[in-house]
């Protein structure tokens, strides 16, 4: 294994991420000009360095995935999970915005055909012949590169796009449950990452999500994606310790239009609480790069109902709660946010009205109609405690 590796921003090399005894460092090329290749790492002479252990920069660690799925991929690389600077040069070719890391060996893909998608994943991870996976899409679900297995006939996937599949029997229906509510939310008016439900040879379901950070074809035009743990310098084991009020101000300081962006964030975070999306924690709310390389609320990402797998505090405190929330609440995070009332609560007042017939609709995810009733009256109440 390489004891370093090229940082790439935008495709040009930007610098180097190097091993050290307690972790490792980041490093920009001496005749680097560009900006910094993220918020918390201006363009500088010095390296970056933290003082504690990992060493590594929190916005590279950001960059890879979590839990049972790093480690998996970890066992099959064969390279240590405390390796972070290793495992960034084995996952982040195509990581998630505009920061990449390679190798100076890159690896060959080899396409998985004809196979259901959950074997094919198994088979990545046992054989050294066949790809890794996918590269670095943060995240505890585990997910395919759509350019390493054979899509069913008439899909087509985007650059970069990717398959998550469900292998956790405590999930069930995770992939119906977010298709359904991706398009609510979509439906309501809301900016989304565009996903589209799958289904293999042997009847099961991957959603294929297009990413909203590659534009273009020939060539690919990458777009500068952090989300709130980045801009707040936080690890990913901090994801749940933080609040939406941080959260809001670390987005403040770096988007074009407050306004508009803080307006998007309590549409969200309200969405978010109407269908029972406990888990929308520091790494499921990030900015983007839009027209003229200004900074923006980014589309939602990872909105489905986690309620009905048994969860049921909020992954970050509003006004100090993590329990149930009403339309006050909402009202006193605008004022938080130091933006007017009145666009937010139209807003939020044409999102439920939309989102109403969906609640109606709640049996085509496919859970037992008991559980599906249950849920519909928690979230009929929810919308209640939302209206005016």
């Amino acid at each position: 294994m390489e004891a370093e590796f090229g940082v790439y921003s935008k495709g040009q090399l930007a610098g180097k991420l190097e091993r050290s005894r307690t972790g490792g460092r980041f490093v920009y090329a001496e005749d680097w000009e560009g900006r910094g290749v993220a918020y918390q790492l201006p363009a500088s002479s010095e390296p970056y360095e933290t003082a504690h252990i990992p060493s590594l920069p929190t916005f590279f660690v950001n960059l890879l995935p979590e839990g049972t799925v790093l480690r998996r991929l970890s066992r099959r690389a064969k390279v240590a999970e405390s390796d972070l600077v290793g495992m960034l040069g084995l996952l982040a070719e195509d990581a998630v915005g505009d920061v990449t890391v390679r190798s100076s060996d890159p690896r060959r893909l080899r396409l998985t055909a004809g196979i259901p998608f959950g074997e094919a994943y198994q088979r990545m991870l046992e054989d050294p012949r066949l790809p890794l996976p996918i590269d670095a899409i943060a995240g505890v679900q585990p997910k395919i590169s759509a350019d390493r297995i054979t899509l069913p006939y008439g899909v087509k996937a985007g650059p970069g796009a990717f398959l998550k599949i469900t292998t956790d029997d405590r999930f069930p229906r995770a992939v119906e449950n977010e298709a359904f509510f991706m398009a609510t939310a979509a439906d309501c008016g809301l900016p989304t990452a565009r996903v589209q439900r799958v289904v293999d040879v042997a009847g099961e379901s991957a959603l294929l999500v297009h990413r909203f950070d590659r534009v273009g074809r020939r060539p690919v035009r990458q777009l500068h994606q952090e989300d709130a743990l980045q801009l707040l310098d936080l690890y990913p084991l901090d994801k749940y310790s933080t609040t939406v009020e941080e959260v809001g101000e670390s987005i403040r300081k770096v988007v074009a239009s407050w306004p508009q962006a803080g307006t998007a964030l309590v549409l969200q975070l309200a969405f978010g609480y109407l269908i029972g999306n406990h888990d929308q924690h520091a790494k499921n709310i990030s900015v983007l790069e839009g027209k003229g390389n200004l900074m923006g609320l980014s589309p939602i990402y990872d909105m489905l109902c986690t309620l009905v797998y048994g969860d049921q505090s909020l992954a970050l405190k509003l006004n100090g709660n993590d329990e149930e929330l009403t339309r006050a609440d909402f009202i006193a995070l605008a004022d938080t946010f130091g933006i007017r009332r009145e666009p937010v609560l139209r807003r939020l007042d044409l999102m439920l009205d939309k989102a109403r017939p969906w609640l109606d609709r709640l049996d085509e995810i496919g859970f037992e109609p008991l559980l599906t009733g249950r849920l519909r009256g928690a979230l009929l109440e929810r919308h209640a405690a939302l209206s005016a």
